[in-house]
Parts: structure tokens; sequence; C-alpha cells
């Protein structure tokens, strides 16, 4: 089976949809089947690759095509701070079907269509709706707890009775009901939770007191760890209500 795992961007980068998107890719491989990873380049990936001294190594993964679809709107430097938010103002009032014409996500659902790819896992709403209308087999994993916020989103909903929509994987049970209750067949949705892949942490010895040393933390300091984004909507506010009251006692 000859499989495409598609982002809109970010490859590579160090956000959490980046890291799922190319282990996803890379497990797909070890299971044997022949994958491509497809990533948007905007300006933000052209500047990270550069950073880094190879992809796979920053990654963890083995070595696997990857193959880009370059930006060429104005939306290229949508994420550079100084006009980024008005670059994505412009997007907002842009006609739809110059906006489609523009999109490199279009182009990479042609380049599927165009390889012969058995099937398409996607971290991208834009390219499920492209895929379907050019009849490639898709499978949609959002983690999204607000669809109806997201309009891309809920143009993909539309189509989610399609033959060629082949189901949604999300993290949460309760994400599978708003699926649900929004009109995708619930044979259609699998609920996985997000992994992590254990061979990174193999190598890491149990001794704690050993693991402290080497971090230079006290053996007597009580750890409280958060790994995760800052951003709103992420529960950080949660922890540090929780700090505070850890202060106090």
């Amino acid at each position: 089976m000859k499989i495409a795992v598609a982002c809109n961007g970010h490859i590579p980068s160090q956000h959490a949809h980046s890291i799922n998107s190319a282990k996803h890719a890379n497990a797909f491989v070890k299971l044997g089947y022949n994958v491509e990873l497809l990533s948007v380049e905007r300006f933000y990936e052209n500047k990270f690759i550069k950073e880094i001294t190879n992809i796979f190594d920053f990654y963890g993964i083995d070595s696997l095509p990857i193959t880009y679809f370059k930006d060429k709107s104005i939306f290229y430097f949508q994420e550079k701070k100084l006009y980024g938010k008005l670059i994505r103002l412009l997007k907002i009032f842009l006609p739809k079907k110059i906006a489609e014409i523009l999109d490199p996500e279009k182009k990479m659902s042609q380049y599927i269509k165009n390889n012969n790819f058995d099937l398409c896992y996607a971290r991208s709403y834009k390219i499920v709706k492209y895929n379907i209308e050019n009849k490639i087999p898709t499978i949609m994993e959002t983690h999204s707890s607000t669809p109806e916020k997201v309009k891309d989103l809920m143009n993909v909903l539309k189509f989610s009775n399609s033959e060629y929509f082949k189901g949604i994987v999300t993290i949460h049970q309760k994400l599978k009901d708003n699926f649900v209750r929004l009109g995708v067949p619930e044979k259609k949705i699998l609920v996985q939770e997000d992994a992590v892949d254990l061979e990174m942490f193999d190598q890491i010895p149990d001794d704690s007191e050993k693991n402290r040393e080497n971090l230079g933390i006290s053996i007597k300091k009580k750890i409280v760890m958060y790994c995760g984004s800052l951003k709103p909507g992420k529960g950080i506010h949660i922890i540090l209500q929780t700090a505070k009251k850890l202060e106090l006692s």
C-alpha cells in the first residue's frame, strides 16, 4: 500500500502536530508500507530547516521521502510577526476561487492523485476536502474540541458520508461524541489516545537519584513538571493556580 501522510506545514518544527505527523509516517514505514510525507513550505519551514542538521535525526525517525509544496502566494509570510496578522486578514476577504487556485494543498492533493497513492492520512482539513473531490481515500486526524468554530473542519464534515472519507481518528470519547452529533457516522470514528515513542526513553536509566544528579536537581527537592504548550486552552492557568496553593502549604 502506498500512503501519503499530509499536513499543511510546520515540517520541520517543534509543534506537537508536526512530531505526530512525522512519527505517523515512520510508523507506517515500519509496518512495511510505501510512505511519503507531504508538507506545505512557507517562510517558517524554510527558516527552521536551515537551523537543524538532519531532519530525520531531529524527529528521531528513519529516512523517508519528504515532498514540499511551496506556498507562492502572499501567505508564504503569514507567520512572520511583523505583518502576519495583516496577511491572515487579507486571506479572509480573498475570493474563494482565487484562494483555491493559490492553495498549495490543492496541488498536494493533485500530486497524491497523479502518483496513485492508495490512502492519505491527513493532519489538515483542506487537503481532506480536495482529496474527496479527487476521489482519494482519506483518513483525517483531528483533536478539535470545538469543531463548530473551525470553518474548514465543518466544511470537511459535510463529506463524512462519502465513500472516500474513510474516517476520523481523535483522542477522546467526548470528541467522538461531538462529531457524531454533527453527523459523522459513528463507525467512521476511531478514538485512540496519543502515544509516545518509548524507544526514545529506553536508554534513560530508571535510577531517579542518578537522573536528578545528572540534571543538577537536589534529591530532596520536589518536582512538578508540565510538558507542553503554554497557549490558551492548554490548562496552564490551572497549573499556576495549583502552584500558588502549594506555596501556601
